[in-house]
């Protein structure tokens, strides 16, 4: 009985985990036709075109949730988060934090995270690829390899999302260079909904279980069927 109570207590844990990763909501259909209509694969923006990168380094609201749904995404996007700014306009990269860590390619669309950044603080965003240490994207341009805008942000009215898409590929500093690194200029390379609402209008809404969670369900039912009859009894 012993054994079975540590389990027990292990299956809670780590089901408890995969609740905690993320929550599959779906996506307002504002968002998608925005993201359809500004983001097309193979499209070539005007930087600006959808409005500054700029708009995506906001200030956090006091008494506000700030909710993350991803969108969609490539194979070399594995690593996604959010940074504070500091009063120079630089991000502090000691405060990085890290959203999801996996490859934007296999992410859910509609897999949604709340995320806690201190209220008051100015904060930004960024990308990074496993297969290039060090080769991280940001939305405050100075900070970018080549000083370039490398993410472009559109927003739907209706839904009060807003869109942030990046370009994961170093983009040249000139029109004629721009894709000198072997950037496309799609700039959906990782695509995040960003919604901001009121601390009291409740959670994360509810919607079908996360991967993470039908994972964490399975692994608990074989760790039970591993106890074996002689340990529960």
């Amino acid at each position: 009985m012993e054994l079975l109570k540590k389990n027990i207590l292990a299956i809670l844990i780590i089901f408890a985990a995969g609740i905690a990763f993320a929550e599959i909501v779906d996506i307002p259909a504002g968002v998608t036709d925005s993201v359809d209509r500004y983001f097309k694969d193979g499209r070539t923006p005007a930087f600006n075109y959808k409005g500054s990168n700029d708009m995506a380094n906001f200030v956090v609201p006091d008494n506000t949730k700030t909710t993350l749904t991803f969108i969609g995404g490539s194979n070399q996007v594995t690593n996604f988060g959010y940074v504070q700014i500091l009063g120079n306009g630089l991000p502090d990269v000691s405060t990085k934090v890290s959203v999801f860590s996996t490859a934007a390619s296999t992410m859910v669309t509609g897999s949604t995270f709340t995320i806690t950044p201190p209220a008051g603080e100015k904060i930004g965003f960024w990308i990074e690829q496993s297969n290039n240490p060090g080769y991280t994207t940001w939305t405050v341009d100075e900070n970018n390899i080549t000083r370039v805008q490398q993410a472009v942000v559109t927003a739907d009215s209706t839904s009060q999302h807003m869109i942030i898409g990046f370009e994961d590929k170093w983009i040249g500093t000139l029109p004629s260079t721009q894709k000198m690194y072997g950037a496309d200029l799609d700039f959906n390379d990782c695509l995040v909904s960003i919604s901001i609402a009121p601390a009291d209008t409740g959670g994360v809404p509810s919607g079908q279980p996360a991967p993470s969670i039908l994972y964490t369900l399975v692994a608990s039912i074989i760790v039970i069927g591993s106890v074996g009859w002689r340990n529960i009894f």
